[in-house]
């Protein structure tokens, strides 16, 4: 099957949405042709290096091996496009290119072609004062129908689970009972699964946190959403007692486990900063962050201390916890933390924060 159709049937048209599908695809290709496609290597240029003078380099390196190479191009109108070869030295060699321009700027014709036909209807009906506008349906991912159906199935994640033994060694059954966490296993490995739910409890995708880092990703995490944004004030939701007159908000997962045997109130995890402020929007009441410190990321600035700021001057009563880890070499959050102290330490720091972080609740 031509990749182009497999994006067009599967309804993937942007740019994100087509490199993960390519590292799908390509790994199917590689199985085919009878190499594991954990040797696929990963290589991310930015625009204008893209030669074709690097490819022989980088076949040679990874000679006897297969590889994907990819690289983006912007065009004028501003679309990144993914520029993908991949290639293998066995039975005989097999090289695939994609470039992604032409299908990205079809697309974007396309959505140019629905504005004006928007413009057109609102002005032939004024005189009716009544705008007809095309609809388009948005057709549910895949990949989050596949998950809901199989999420049920899938045992009950133990605090023994290989994962969590590594990310959380201190967690207990009783505490992993307050988060609705599965696990599973798939071509890409081991991985625990959690839902997205919104403000009225209404789900909206699932998070995966696999064992290790994913094949042409700086991450060992992946999410899959119920339509396009739903991403956006979605959250998982650690139970707690409700009574209290705060919520406790964070970043990530592990964060949450981190804390969850010290802090009583629900947890919210946000996934990532850039999701903070949505999330902080669909609370109620005082909110207590415990924030990342990217203090190791001077290039892109602390954008977990940013994130959390930006919620702390749009939502009155917040009160901003940040993890003292300037000395842990490349830790980041709380649970970067607890790894390095011992638990009656740690406890200490959070109850002194608590009680004297700026912005008290």
């Amino acid at each position: 099957m031509f990749f182009s159709q497999y994006l067009q049937e599967n309804h993937i048209y942007t740019s994100a949405d087509i490199l993960n599908a390519s590292f799908q695809q390509w790994s199917v290709l590689a199985t085919e042709a009878g190499i594991d496609a954990n040797q696929l290597s990963y290589n991310q240029y930015t625009d204008g290096l893209f030669k074709a003078a690097q490819l022989p380099a980088l076949t040679k390196k990874d000679k006897y091996k297969c590889y994907l190479f990819v690289a983006t191009k912007t065009l004028r109108c501003g679309l990144a496009c993914p520029i993908l070869v991949f290639g293998s030295f066995r039975h005989g060699g097999i090289k695939h290119v994609f470039n992604s321009a032409k299908w990205l700027w079809q697309n974007y014709q396309q959505d140019k072609s629905l504005s004006s036909v928007k413009t057109a209807n609102k002005s032939v009906n004024k005189t009716a004062k009544k705008i007809i506008t095309p609809t388009k349906n948005i057709e549910p991912n895949k990949v989050f129908l596949m998950l809901n159906k199989k999420f049920n199935q899938l045992d009950d994640a133990l605090s023994t689970n290989v994962i969590l033994e590594n990310k959380c060694p201190w967690l207990t059954q009783e505490q992993l009972c307050r988060v609705n966490v599965k696990s599973g296993e798939d071509n890409r490995g081991k991985y625990i699964i959690a839902p997205l739910e919104d403000s009225n409890a209404i789900l909206k995708g699932y998070q995966r946190i696999y064992q290790y880092t994913l094949l042409g990703r700086n991450t060992n995490k992946d999410f899959s959403v119920c339509q396009a944004g739903a991403k956006k004030g979605s959250f998982i939701k650690i139970h707690g007692d409700e009574a209290l007159d705060y919520i406790t908000l964070c970043e990530g997962l592990t964060t949450a486990l981190a804390i969850c045997d010290i802090e009583p109130s629900p947890i919210y995890v946000a996934l990532d900063a850039g999701n903070l402020l949505p999330v902080s929007k669909t609370i109620n009441k005082k909110i207590r962050i415990y924030a990342d410190n990217d203090c190791w990321k001077p290039k892109v600035g602390n954008t977990g201390l940013k994130a959390a700021s930006e919620v702390a001057h749009s939502k009155l009563n917040t009160q901003i916890l940040l993890p003292p880890i300037e000395k842990i070499t490349g830790a980041t959050d709380y649970n970067d933390l607890r790894h390095h102290l011992s638990i009656e330490k740690f406890i200490n720091i959070i109850n002194y924060q608590q009680k004297t972080c700026f912005n008290l609740l």
